[in-house]
């Protein structure tokens, strides 16, 4: 089974960061996929018809996929490559207990991950990879024990890494928009977060909110030390959930 994942919103100075995970049915017909590539390529409204055309795609169940999400405060805690190793990991945890037919704790651990991951193995004869935009696999094939492929411009040579793109930057512009509407005096609406002159101006004028993360903002808020990462400790479950069961 290959597992195609992208991220967007590594850099905002605002929001959550979000991954995007598609899996590919080797079935049936796709119809138009040209507008699957790389989402920073694409209009805002290349991205919505393209994001509309994947979700007909999992209503026929010709793929599978999912959102998932770290917010700022583990951001801040972990930095950007833990971060992400997280948020790949709470999706496949999500993914695999979809799979098997098991309710999904409320705090996981690296084994519990491990042990869906041998349990799926045991029953399938496919063996699981996953194919990862950018040059690193956030340690995930050594604390998982599975296969990894990164792909450098992924997004721009794979059509599902591309499709894991649209998705995660649709669904994160989407809920900046939301977050808009409670903190209209920072612009989330226009910017999604990223460090415009508009948003700086914003930052200076209003101070923070709980969306900013302070571990890029340390000549604002000063000295900002990062946490040691221990993956014996549970990994929150607090996250959105956008996937066929």
């Amino acid at each position: 089974m290959k597992i195609y994942i992208d991220e967007v919103g590594r850099w905002p100075l605002a929001g959550e960061m979000r991954i995007g995970i598609i899996i590919w049915e080797e079935k049936g017909s796709r119809g138009d996929t040209s507008l699957f590539q790389d989402s920073k390529k694409l209009t805002e409204k290349q991205r919505e018809n393209a994001y509309q055309h994947i979700q007909n795609l999992l209503s026929k169940q010709l793929i599978s996929w999912g959102s998932w999400s770290v917010e700022p405060a583990i951001i801040d805690q972990y930095w950007v490559t833990r971060s992400l190793n997280i948020a790949i990991t709470k999706g496949l945890y999500q993914i695999f207990c979809n799979f098997l037919n098991i309710k999904p704790k409320k705090k996981i651990r690296i084994n519990d991950v491990k042990k869906l991951l041998a349990i799926w193995g045991k029953e399938n004869s496919d063996q699981i990879a996953l194919i990862i935009d950018g040059k690193q696999d956030f340690w995930l094939s050594k604390e998982l024990g599975i296969k990894t492929q990164t792909i450098i411009d992924g997004d721009a040579e794979l059509m599902q890494i591309s499709m894991a793109s649209i998705l995660a930057k649709v669904t994160r512009d989407h809920i900046m928009s939301d977050w808009d509407k409670k903190f209209p005096e920072y612009g989330f609406a226009k910017h999604k977060g990223y460090g415009t002159k508009a948003h700086y101006q914003a930052i200076e004028k209003s101070w923070l909110c709980p969306l900013h993360r302070k571990l890029f903002l340390k000549k604002i808020v000063g000295v900002y030390e990062i946490t040691p990462f221990d993956i014996k400790n549970p990994l929150t479950s607090r996250f959105f959930i956008f996937f066929r069961g």
